[in-house]
């Protein structure tokens, strides 16, 4: 059995920068083949000596080069991003990284919550519950290494509670914030739940049914609570 190391170099090479494995007419066309960057192109990576090191910047170049190949291969064309076209937002660009940094503390809400019906309304109660899983809020960081600050707010019928990162500044209350995460929870579900059990039950003791807002009043206050001092959030 003969081996080929270079082959099977050639080989791995291709898998990463998915090109088909193997050798191609592509292989043999002339110095323009999918474009150039400074200058060099991909006959000039081919002639380079594998036994001398490569600097960052040529690695980078090579990687750009030959991941352009992909999608431009046939016309001859870099396919770089430039100019007015990226993204300059932090939430987009670092927005899959900070969730998987949240993982746990969502994972910990959401468990109180299906098991409990509660969430937290303040810092108190966001640290009681991540505390009593075992987390501290406090050593979870943003990529930038800071720590992530909680925001409670109100959208519709649901309290809402973001985590938010300071971005690539560091600082609070610039252009540049993030939100990391977010999560929702119904805020009358647990006395919406209530009140459907007494609408539900209220027939079957009484014979009638809670047809005006002073018989609403009198059953709920047999469950400790008074429609009168209810406010909305």
């Amino acid at each position: 059995m003969v081996y080929d190391r270079a082959v099977a170099e050639h080989v791995r090479s291709d898998k990463e920068f998915g090109r088909p494995t193997g050798f191609s007419i592509y292989d043999y066309f002339d110095e323009n083949y999918i474009g150039k960057i400074a200058g060099i192109g991909y006959r000039d990576l081919l002639g380079l000596n594998p036994n001398e090191p490569f600097s960052a910047n040529l690695q980078l170049l090579a990687e750009a080069l030959m991941s352009s190949a992909q999608y431009n291969w046939w016309y001859g064309n870099v396919r770089l991003t430039g100019g007015e076209n990226y993204s300059r937002g932090a939430g987009n660009v670092f927005a899959e990284l900070m969730t998987k940094s949240l993982k746990l503390v969502r994972e910990a809400l959401q468990a109180t919550y299906d098991k409990e019906a509660r969430y937290p309304k303040n810092d108190a109660e966001l640290n009681a519950i991540l505390v009593a899983k075992s987390i501290d809020l406090a050593k979870i960081t943003d990529p930038w290494g800071f720590t992530y600050q909680a925001e409670y707010s109100v959208s519709g019928a649901f309290d809402v509670l973001t985590f938010k990162s300071n971005g690539p500044d560091k600082k609070a209350g610039t252009v540049d914030d993030a939100d990391a995460t977010s999560m929702q929870w119904q805020y009358f579900r647990n006395t919406g739940q209530i009140i459907d059990q007494m609408a539900r039950e209220y027939p079957y003791k009484t014979g009638n049914y809670i047809r005006d807002y002073p018989t609403l009043r009198q059953v709920m206050k047999t469950k400790d609570l008074d429609p009168d001092t209810m406010l909305d959030p």
